[in-house]
């Protein structure tokens, strides 16, 4: 087993397909399509599994979605990062999911977690036991709540509950499934 490290002092620019690349030793990222921002204090190939692993404040941008964690270890086989520690994904427009744990197409389109907080970008909040984002527009949430209370520092007075819960970002919209009105 060969595993080769290095100290990322600075940001890497690099574009679809970069991580390949970059662990097979190319010194050029050439494959057409959007950049992507990686940022990480190590990174590390191992041969044998032939995973990447980047650790300590580690951060992905890539068409307005940044994601954060303390460590991805990216799977070239499947083109999936996993990602634990502070898990953080900032959409464009402005929200926020918290995640324990996320793991996430080379692309950024399709993410699977659980444990799911979010705070959109009007202030209000959601949870969900677990999280599915389909594509680009389309979040799935199972086990959900949402309420539309800015209420950092308080409990609000009512919330929004359901088995499924749909978001289209695109039509901005939310469909709940088996879903119940909580008053608190």
């Amino acid at each position: 087993m060969r595993a080769a490290a290095l100290t990322l002092g600075a940001a890497l620019l690099l574009t679809d397909g970069a991580l390949a690349q970059m662990a097979s030793g190319s010194e050029t990222a050439e494959a057409p399509g959007e950049n992507t921002l990686i940022a990480a204090d190590t990174a590390s190939y191992d041969e044998a599994t032939d995973t990447i692993t980047l650790s300590g404040k580690v951060s992905f941008a890539r068409e307005g979605n940044v994601l954060m964690a303390d460590q991805v270890v990216y799977d070239r086989a499947r083109d999936v990062a996993t990602a634990t520690g502070n898990v953080t994904l900032i959409e464009p427009s402005g929200t926020t999911l918290f995640l324990e744990r996320a793991e996430v197409t080379g692309d950024l389109k399709q993410a699977v977690a659980q444990e799911l907080r979010a705070l959109l970008a009007d202030k209000s909040r959601m949870t969900a036991r677990a999280f599915r984002r389909v594509n680009k527009t389309t979040d799935e949430l199972y086990e959900g709540a949402y309420t539309a209370c800015d209420c950092e520092d308080k409990d609000p007075v009512w919330k929004i509950e359901a088995r499924k819960v749909r978001r289209d970002t695109e039509k901005r919209m939310v469909y709940y499934n088996d879903v119940w009105l909580e008053l608190l």
